[in-house]
């Protein structure tokens, strides 16, 4: 079987073209993933890490008011510091 240089050329070129084609799929493959894979980090971790700060910014307002309460000589001041 003989091959002309235009036969080649256009081989050539059409092989090229069919792995632009897979790694352009195989991209678009990836990134739908990693799309999927962040929505779900969204929809899991994001409330789960608002709640954990809530939960730190307690702590520290109930250190703080310990810490309060243990310097105030009456039950006025530490009420009022509640």
């Amino acid at each position: 079987m003989k091959l002309t240089v235009a036969n080649k050329v256009i081989l050539g070129f059409g092989i090229i073209a069919l792995l632009l084609l897979i790694a352009s799929l195989s991209s678009l493959w990836s990134f739908n993933t990693i799309s999927n894979s962040s929505s779900r980090v969204n929809d899991i971790a994001v409330p789960a890490q608002q709640q954990s700060n809530f939960a730190q910014i307690q702590l520290l307002k109930l250190a703080k008011l310990s810490a309060l309460g243990f310097t105030a000589e009456q039950t006025a001041d530490i009420n009022r510091y509640q």
